[in-house]
C-alpha cells in the first residue's frame, strides 16, 4: 500500500476523522487506501491557526472520535507521531478550489467549467459536501473517506517526493501484525 506524508496537527486530524480534506499544492488522479505517515515536522503555524479559529475546533469536539484536548495539546508538545504512520484512509478524490470557477474531479468524473457558476456550486453541495469544509482551503483537496487511527504508530522514514510512496515491507509487515493483534483481542 502507498503511504503519503502529512504533518501534524494535519496527519492526526485526518486519522481521527476529523479533516475530511488534506490540502495540498498539486493534483492528483491517485485513488484508493494510503497510509497516513507523519513527517518530522510540525506545522506550529497550522496548530495556532486551528485554534484561533473556533468553528474549526468545534469540528474536532463534535466529529472527533474519543476526542481530548489533551491528546491534541500533546501533538505540539510531545509531537508523538513524528516519523511515523499512524493509520490510513482512503483517498477518494481530489478537488480544486477557485473563487471564479470551482471544479472537482470526484471519483473518476468531474465538471470542468460548465459555464454556470451557481450550478456548479449546488452541484458541489450535493456530490462534494468536502468543498464547503472549513478545512479546504485548496488550492486542491484531496478527499478523505474510512479514516483509521492505529493504537500504536509504527516507525517509518517518509519521502516527500514523490507526493505518494511505497512503505518498506518491514514497516507494512510490522503493522499488520499490528492490526492482527488488535483483532484478537
Amino acid at each position: 500500500m502507498k503511504a503519503l506524508s502529512y504533518r501534524d496537527p494535519w496527519g492526526w486530524l485526518v486519522a481521527r476523522g476529523i479533516k475530511p480534506v488534506e490540502n495540498r499544492s498539486w493534483s492528483t488522479l491517485f485513488r484508493g487506501r494510503i497510509y497516513i505517515h507523519v513527517s518530522k515536522t510540525f506545522d506550529y503555524e497550522g496548530y495556532d491557526y486551528i485554534l484561533s479559529h473556533p468553528e474549526l475546533v468545534r469540528q474536532m469536539d463534535t466529529r472527533g472520535k474519543n476526542f481530548c484536548i489533551e491528546e491534541f495539546v500533546a501533538l505540539k508538545v510531545m509531537q508523538p507521531n513524528a516519523g511515523k504512520i499512524i493509520g490510513e484512509v482512503d483517498v477518494v478524490g481530489c478537488m480544486r478550489k477557485t473563487v471564479e470557477n470551482p471544479t472537482s474531479s470526484i471519483g473518476s468524473g468531474g465538471i470542468y467549467g460548465i459555464g454556470d457558476h451557481e450550478a456548479e456550486l449546488e452541484y458541489l453541495r450535493k456530490t462534494t459536501p468536502e468543498y464547503f469544509s472549513p478545512w479546504f482551503f485548496g488550492p486542491f483537496g484531496l478527499v478523505h473517506k474510512n479514516p483509521e487511527l492505529y493504537p500504536h504508530p509504527v516507525p517509518c522514514k517518509g519521502k516527500v517526493f514523490p507526493h505518494f510512496f511505497d512503505v518498506p515491507p518491514e514497516v507494512e509487515a510490522e503493522i499488520n501484525k499490528m492490526k492482527e493483534i488488535e483483532s484478537a483481542e
